[in-house]
């Protein structure tokens, strides 16, 4: 049953749009536009496209969170479950479920940011992200915040490399 749930997981994040994205970095990596084996063209990548892309996911995200979820009779005997996803995790007594959340230590905390640092919030390395920042200013153009820019940016730049 777990299998089936990510299953429809994956398919829902598909159909709400992240498809696009898989299709469009595999087109043009078989249209010799890119290559996934060269560091700086990922690097690239993520510096024009990573805003873009957290934006489409951001709202996946609300959208998933504040959908409604039926019951799901077949699987247990009570009817499961049912009601909204970020309701049901904040308030699991309001639906008859258990918290399992708990309080952590806060060195643990600084332990795990310490082993697992936050992501750049440019997307990609610093160093990049000032030589990509510096390839822009050369050309006179600006950090993309629009798909259709950020695709122009990406193209620039990677004939910059």
């Amino acid at each position: 049953m777990c299998n089936q749930r990510i299953e429809r997981w994956w398919r829902t994040l598909r159909e709400m749009g992240i498809s696009f994205w898989i299709h469009l970095f595999k087109d043009m990596e078989d249209q010799g536009m890119f290559s996934s084996a060269n560091n700086e063209h990922i690097e690239c990548f993520r510096f024009c496209l990573t805003k873009i892309i957290q934006q489409e996911l951001d709202q996946i995200k609300m959208e998933w969170n504040n959908h409604y979820i039926r019951a799901q009779r077949r699987y247990d005997d009570d009817g499961g479950l049912a009601g909204k996803p970020e309701m049901m995790f904040f308030h699991p007594e309001l639906f008859g479920a258990v918290d399992y959340k708990f309080p952590v230590e806060i060195h643990d905390v600084l332990e795990f940011q310490r082993l697992f640092p936050s992501p750049s919030p440019r997307g990609c390395c610093e160093d990049y992200a000032a030589y990509f920042d510096h390839l822009l200013l050369e050309g006179g153009k600006t950090f993309p915040n629009i798909f259709e820019k950020a695709m122009a940016t990406l193209k620039y730049l990677i004939e910059k490399l």
